[in-house]
């Protein structure tokens, strides 16, 4: 999984710069109406524009996305605090961030399926800071002693990240081109995403079944790869996946799961038990809404 991706995990486990996401409101919306509520409170709810980390240029051309560097979304009301909770107690919990950002979203023509994992990430994170406040106190695990340790991290220290490999990417096909380190090939890399990584438990499963042997690296880069000097047959493909320098597969591996800028929490941590610092990015889990008062 990218490096976003680890952020999306199930666990509790897991992290700075000054630079947050820019979650200032859109001047470009018209301001809020005059109160008419008896209890002082706006029936207009206040919107966001938020930064999106990609700017739109990682997105194929015909996603609703491509070309879009911001997006606007509404600050959290009980209708979303009843989506987190309900989806909690349903045990749906591998949806509910999506379902949380199609409702934030203001752009109907806008779906949280379509975005990019480091750009949906952005969303969450500003929906948590105008919902909640930037503090977020959670539980992490030493780096050093692996013991459990509380820290309040401040969601509104972020940074953008580019990516560290220069990569061409081609929005009519989607996929990235570069040149191998060891063999100079001149590859066409598709981005690891979901789907992706579905197709290789399933074949992953699939040879266990039949107690066929599984290379787990060989699967992915067979995955990825698209061409390489201009051939696209699959079965040379597949060949080519088994024979690569172990560099040029590392190199595979690395560059689609970095090919594209991210969004980072991570913050200096120190350890309650030990007293060691280190850097650890906040844990993005179901509980991340949950906040104690």
């Amino acid at each position: 999984m990218s490096r976003n991706s680890r952020k999306f995990n199930k666990n509790t486990q897991e992290g700075s710069s000054d630079q947050a996401p820019d979650v200032s409101n859109n001047v470009d919306s018209p301001p809020p109406e005059p109160t008419n509520s008896l209890f002082g409170l706006s029936f207009v709810v206040p919107t966001e524009e938020v930064k999106l980390p990609s700017e739109g240029k990682h997105y194929p051309e015909n996603s609703p996305f491509c070309g879009v560097a911001a997006v606007e979304i509404k600050h959290m009301t009980s209708k979303e605090e009843d989506i987190l909770s309900r989806q909690i107690e349903d045990g749906d919990n591998a949806k509910i961030y999506d379902k949380l950002i199609d409702s934030l979203l203001i752009d109907n023509c806008f779906r949280s399926k379509d975005l990019l994992e480091e750009d949906k990430l952005a969303l969450i994170l500003a929906a948590r800071t105008t919902g909640y406040g930037p503090k977020y106190k959670t539980e992490v695990f030493c780096q050093n002693c692996q013991k459990p340790t509380k820290h309040i991290f401040d969601l509104t220290k972020t940074s953008f990240n580019q990516p560290s490999l220069e990569a061409e990417y081609d929005p009519k096909e989607n996929v990235y081109e570069s040149v191998l380190p060891k063999s100079k090939i001149q590859v066409k890399i598709l981005p690891i995403n979901d789907k992706i990584k579905e197709d290789i438990e399933i074949e992953k499963k699939q040879k266990k079944k039949y107690n066929l042997p599984f290379n787990n690296t060989v699967s992915t880069i067979n995955k990825l790869i698209i061409s390489a000097n201009g051939v696209t047959d699959r079965s040379e493909l597949s060949k080519l996946s088994e024979i690569l320098p172990a560099i040029d597969a590392k190199y595979i591996i690395e560059f689609s799961n970095s090919a594209r800028p991210s969004l980072s929490t991570k913050q200096e941590v120190k350890c309650s038990v030990c007293n060691t610092t280190s850097e650890q990015e906040a844990p993005i889990t179901w509980a991340f809404f949950r906040t104690e008062f």
